[in-house]
């Protein structure tokens, strides 16, 4: 007995208690129902009557329609054996006495066979039967499966939309026959809905009128089809589109059968079970292998999952987009009415590519199974099923629906507009044959959960089940159970005003924890009980508007370890909160200055909302008044060159608010103290000079804006930055024309021009006293005055060209520097040299000094001198390095990567001793430090000893902290080369080209055998006698000639051989070394001598002082640059040591430090110098008048006074008066500064007081 069971009837509902029996019929109504209802049969028109439906109804027992029915036996035609859970197609015996076609009603074979009802033809008769076991199984030949019932009839549908709407649409008390149906009776039954609707259909409903309800009646009614009926019920994707596994060339994986727990072994079978009967899997026999897991889900069911983390390594990855989910939710702005789609079973209803079911294939007990459909686990599957919703929904995401993997919304900005937006999207389901899920759906909602938010008109807020979950969220135990917390809040962040100062101490409990240990203080605990209340009291977001009138807001702030920012927008009139966002700093960023860190926050944020900023007016808020103004363009460079680049890009205007109105920028962890503002400050003045002699307010903003113009030059207006260039780039500058007025009022402004236009006004001509007063401008042009001549009063100067004679403008004073941006900076111009510039010059204006001018301010253009490449090359005079004996100092280097041996070698070691010239070659598998250190130790100081000195060029390998550890450990003296200056190592890299010379010589084509010569050849150089030396290498180092194979062949090697006692061979061999390093030493001298003479002829030298401004050499080309096109020069550097006439010590402006040779070194010359090199050389200066002062008091003291600052920027075309004199200028000055200045063959460091400080170890190790 089934109590209440609600009976559908047409449109007619009613609830009843059944009784359940076995019986041929599907439903017989008794009595006590017709009694009941007031049921009326009208067996002349073939109708029953529940009140007001009228149900169309069938006589069956008609004698007239009577007919027979043909029943016959069925049995197997031949002996057949069935695979353990296999079903396999058995033909029957063929002499059934019939044509029509068989209804085969089976009967119970066998309790672990399993036959279903099928129709087959009589011709060819084919049933299916399906091995449940775990064994074979056989069926002899003619046992009977069952009965065939002929068939008169058999009705076939076009599709599953009409089998549904016969199945749904027709009642019948005794089984109604489909020929029955009338027009009437489908219009009737439309909007009657199935069960498994019922409840979807109230939930979208209860808040909807009357008329809305029977519209979403009709859509449900309409589509019902498209909604899952039951379990069972699976949609199968019907598109183009496939799962594809692309392994390439990949092995099949196999993986060993895993144990399933006795607990879960029902679970496992009822799984496998019912994903069988889905039609989800097929017994498989793939080479393929992989292990089911079960995990418990949250309402305590398991899932049946399958690991294919080892089949996912060897899979080629799907790049297909899954939609970002910042921007699913702001597409949902302007709507009213969401409705959430969710797909039943959503993979399950994609099918596998036949080509790779086989390597899905999954082992348990109870055999191998393979998939049909899409499974979970594969990491290609999320991108297949956004490929096929893609398809599905083409046209209409980002408008009248969104996507997110099988959560689909679909929106309306009123109810009509949803509703038609509903049926366009469910008609896309119900063309490839997806099925939803109603139980998931939600539909015609004003609120709605979407990607763990509420979403609604009103804007977005936090899913209160997110809420209540924080609420129980208990205390971290372990390092996992932080970051699983952390990540959870991270979600919510754009939600949680001051989020990163809030979780920075749960982010410093992840990096201090170990695996076995939490880090956990007090500390810890007051920010998990802060970000709990923080999310639990999470700020409604609200949608940002397209509107270009509805102007954005950024809010940003810094304080010591995080920066955060507000993102507003104003909307009809009001400032609505569009998101938060916030950045905990890294250790380095910490360090930063307040303006750097303010600008810092601003670059971290304007990148964060930059799909909202970019292209649009916005307003940048900010309480760090410096920030108005940011860096001048001409000389700035590094990080603050590319920060200030990238916010030219946008269009922001700047408001500055007060600290105590901007506490809506996240970040904000300002802690009070009792310093008093004080209105006395000025950044020009000192703070000593300040009416409050110097506050701790005061004090404090000084030392704040100090270190903020250590790392600039100059400020400009943030507003000016939209509109100018950030390097000095010519290509854009733009020239105005000047009116005539403009010209007029600017010679009017120079008196020299002005005193000319009087006197031809005037036809005045001077006395030889008012010319001697004026000006030598004057007098120059009064020299020419009859060329001059005035056009609508403006001077011009007429050039008698014999070809074209033509006027040139007589240029003032305030206009000569827009007269050279025009003929040298410009574009137009393109900064040529000083000939071509004055030549261009002159083609349109005349001023006197002209060339003079012209020359100076082409000499002293910045871009020209770090873009322009010298004519004559610097070479410096050859520095010489001499070794008297055997290990006194070696040399070596890597040569290579050259071709990969059998042996695995690619580089060769390259060892030369300076005096004897003994040359060892180690062939190496890598350049590590490791391997470079071992072969060094191994094979060359085990048999000769340690050096006294290493010299070595400057990479990791051979500089780095394990040889210098090496060098002290055996008490070597480590010396290096400079930047780029191979030739400081001469003596190596002259070896490296003679050892690729002679393998060039026995390789031919076999180039991967040059590690088989190697020692050969190092062998063959050492046994022959060196030029400067004038001894072979093997006698200065062992004192004997050794055998070669030359000697065994013609037979002196017998009779060269001493034959003296031990003693005397030993007394002599000393000897004869003494005498040999004697004559070497003499040799090597007199070769170096001769070489630096022929070297020296073509030197071209400059004698760099302290304090020069200079340019270095940039050889280093960064990825995708070219090096034909980047500036030669970098810099610019103050030397502040002169390490010797060769090497020279130079800083940047970041006070970072370099040792350069004199090659590589330009003077830089500039209109107007950088405030940071004014301040390294007037700290310089300072420093080499107190060495001074310590040896020649009286003097200095009298000299130090005659010290200009201003006047270190000294022009080499320039006359210069000893009052004004650099006294950093060069040797060859006029002045008389020798006591400052070091000559070739001093150093500063004569200068220096009598006191001796060890210098760093790493400035002692350059040589020339």
């Amino acid at each position: 007995m089934a109590e209440k069971v609600r009976l559908q009837i047409g449109n007619f509902s009613q609830t009843h208690d059944i009784v359940v029996c076995d019986i041929s019929d599907d439903l017989l109504l008794g009595l006590d129902f017709l009694q009941d209802h007031d049921t009326v049969i009208d067996l002349k028109s073939y109708m029953v009557s529940f009140g007001e439906e009228k149900i169309p109804i069938k006589q069956i027992n008609d004698t007239k329609s009577t007919k027979h029915v043909n029943i016959y036996k069925i049995s197997i035609q031949k002996r057949t054996v069935i695979p353990p859970n296999t079903m396999k197609f058995i033909k029957l015996k063929t002499d059934i006495p019939c044509h029509e076609p068989l209804a085969i009603q089976p009967r119970n074979i066998h309790q672990e066979l399993f036959c279903p009802n099928s129709v087959v033809s009589p011709i060819n008769p084919y049933v299916a039967i399906r091995n449940l076991s775990s064994r074979y199984l056989t069926l002899k030949k003619n046992v009977a499966i069952g009965v065939g019932i002929g068939v008169d009839e058999i009705i076939n549908f076009e599709d599953d939309q009409e089998i549904d709407e016969r199945k749904d649409t027709v009642f019948n008390i005794n089984k109604l026959g489909q020929e029955d149906k009338t027009e009437s009776t489908k219009k009737s039954n439309m909007n009657v809905l199935p069960d498994y609707l019922t409840d979807l259909y109230e939930r979208a409903t209860s808040k909807l009128t009357k008329e809305e309800s029977h519209e979403v009646q009709n859509l449900l009614s309409k589509f019902q089809h498209v909604f899952a009926a039951n379990d069972f019920d699976i949609g199968q994707f019907n598109g183009n589109i496939k799962h594809k596994i692309d392994t390439k060339d990949a092995q099949p994986i196999k993986q060993k059968l895993r144990r399933t727990p006795m607990g879960f072994e029902d679970e496992e079978e009822k799984h496998i079970q019912q994903m069988l009967e889905r039609g989800i899997i097929q017994p498989s026999s793939s080479e393929w292998a992989s292990p089911p897991v079960l995990i418990r889900k949250k309402d305590g069911s398991l899932r049946f999952c399958i690991d294919f983390r080892a089949l996912n390594k060897v899979t080629t990855k799907d790049a297909f987009p899954i939609p970002n989910l910042k921007d699913c939710i702001d597409t949902l702005r302007g709507n009213i009415y969401f409705s959430s789609l969710d797909m039943a079973w959503g993979y399950w209803q994609i099918p596998m590519d036949e080509k790779d079911r086989h390597k899905t294939a999954f082992v348990t007990k109870y055999g191998l199974f393979e998939h049909v459909r899409l499974p979970f686990g594969l990491c290609n599957s999320p991108a297949t099923f956004s490929r096929v919703i893609q398809l599905v929904l083409q046209g209409l995401t980002w408008r009248e629906c969104l996507a997110y993997l099988d959560d689909v919304i679909v929106i309306g900005a009123d109810f009509q507009s949803h509703v038609q937006n509903l049926q366009t999207v469910m008609s896309r389901f119900e063309k490839y044959n997806l099925k939803l899920k109603p139980k998931k759906c939600n539909l015609f909602q004003t609120e709605i959960k979407f990607l763990g938010k509420i979403v609604s008109a009103k804007g977005i807020s936090v899913n209160p089940e997110c809420i209540e979950s924080v609420k129980n969220w208990p205390q971290p135990k372990t390092k996992k159970e932080v970051e699983s917390f952390l990540g959870f809040a991270n979600y919510h962040r754009d939600h949680i005003k001051e989020f990163a100062k809030l979780a920075e101490p749960l982010h410093e409990s992840v990096k201090k924890s170990k695996r076995s240990e939490l880090y956990w203080l007090e500390n810890q605990q007051n920010a998990f009980q802060k970000l709990k209340i923080a999310i639990i009291n999470a700020i409604s977001l609200d949608y940002p508007s397209p509107n270009p009138d509805d102007i954005f807001i950024l809010d940003t702030d810094a304080s010591d370890k995080c920066v955060g920012a507000e993102l507003t927008q104003i909307h009809n009139g009001s400032e609505r909160i569009i998101s938060f966002a916030s950045k905990i700093l890294t250790p380095a960023q910490r360090k930063y200055c307040t303006t750097r860190k303010e600008l810092l926050a601003i670059i971290v944020f304007t990148r964060q909302f930059r799909h909202f900023l970019l292209g649009r007016n916005f307003i940048l808020r900010t309480d760090h008044n410096s920030l108005t103004w940011l860096l001048n363009f001409k000389n700035i460079e590094g990080q603050l060159a590319r920060w200030i680049e990238e916010l030219s890009q946008y269009n922001i205007t700047i408001q500055h608010r007060s600290g105590s109105k901007h506490t809506n920028a996240d970040g904000l962890s300002r802690i009070p103290d009792n310093i008093q503002p004080c209105s006395n400050y000025n950044s020009n003045i000192d703070v000593k000079d300040l009416p409050c002699g110097g506050c701790s307010f005061c004090t404090r903003a000084k030392n704040q804006w100090k270190t903020f113009e250590d790392e600039i030059d100059y400020v400009v207006p943030l507003t000016v930055r939209a509109v100018e260039n950030i390097t000095p780039s010519t290509s854009s500058t733009v020239f105005e024309s000047y009116s005539n007025d403009f010209l007029r009022e600017a010679q009017s402004s120079d008196p020299n021009v002005q005193t000319l236009v009087k006197w031809l006004v005037n036809n005045h001509t001077p006395s030889q006293q008012e010319l001697s007063l004026s000006s030598n401008s004057v007098k120059y042009f009064w020299s020419c005055f009859s060329q001059l001549s005035l056009k609508d009063n403006i001077l011009y100067y007429k050039w008698e060209d014999p070809v074209t004679p033509r006027y040139l403008f007589v240029v003032p004073d305030c206009m000569k520097k827009d007269i050279f941006k025009a003929c040298h900076d410009s574009i137009s111009a393109g900064h040529l040299g000083q000939n071509k510039t004055l030549e261009r010059i002159k083609q349109c204006a005349i001023w006197y000094g002209l060339s003079k001018d012209s020359k100076l301010y082409v000499q002293n253009c910045s871009v020209c001198n770090k873009n322009k490449k010298q004519n004559i090359k610097a070479k410096s005079s050859l520095g010489q390095y001499h070794a008297g004996s055997p290990m006194q100092r070696l040399h070596i280097d890597i040569l290579g990567p050259l071709p990969i041996t059998k042996n695995g070698n690619k580089y060769i070691l390259m060892i030369i001793d300076q005096f004897s010239k003994w040359l060892e070659c180690f062939p190496l598998s890598n350049q590590n430090a490791e391997t470079v250190a071992k072969s060094l130790v191994d094979e060359f100081i085990s048999r000769f000893g340690c050096p006294f000195e290493l010299h070595t060029d400057q990479g990791r390998n051979m500089d780095g902290s394990l040889m210098r550890h090496l060098c002290n450990l055996l008490d070597i003296a480590k010396t290096r080369t400079t930047p780029y200056h191979p030739a400081s190592n001469g003596q190596v890299e002259r070896y490296n080209r003679v050892i690729l010379q002679t393998l060039r010589c026995y390789l031919k084509n076999k180039q991967q055998n040059w590690d088989i010569h190697l020692p050969q050849i190092s062998g063959a150089i050492r046994s022959t006698v060196n030029r400067q030396t004038g001894f072979t290498p093997n006698f200065l180092m062992l004192g004997r000639e050794i055998i070669q194979p030359i000697d065994i062949m013609i037979g002196t090697a017998a009779l060269n051989e001493p034959e003296k006692e031990t003693c005397d061979y030993l007394l002599n061999l000393r000897t004869n070394l003494e005498k040999a390093h004697e004559l070497a030493r003499n040799n090597i001298r007199s070769a170096q001598s001769r070489q630096k003479r022929d070297y020296d002829v073509k030197i071209f030298e400059t004698s760099y002082c302290v304090g020069d401004v200079v340019l270095k050499l940039d050889s280093a080309t960064k990825v995708g640059q070219s090096s034909k096109l980047k500036s030669p020069w970098k810099g610019p550097y103050v030397i502040i040591e002169v390490k010797s006439p060769a090497l020279f010590k130079i800083i940047d402006r970041k006070n970072k430090e370099w040792v350069i040779h004199h090659d590589r070194l330009k003077l830089f010359h500039d209109r107007e110098y950088p405030i940071w090199i004014k301040r390294i050389r007037n700290k310089v200066m300072n420093t080499m008048v107190h060495q001074d002062d310590y040896n020649h008091e009286e003097e200095s003291c009298n000299h130090s006074a005659d010290v200009d600052i201003s006047s270190l920027f000294r022009e080499d075309n320039d006359p210069v008066s000893p009052a004004t004199s650099d006294p950093l200028s060069h040797p060859q000055s006029s002045v008389e500064s020798d006591h400052l200045i070091p000559t070739d063959s001093q150093t500063v460091s004569d200068y220096r007081s009598g006191r001796k400080t060890r210098r760093p170890r790493y400035l002692d190790d350059y040589v020339a």
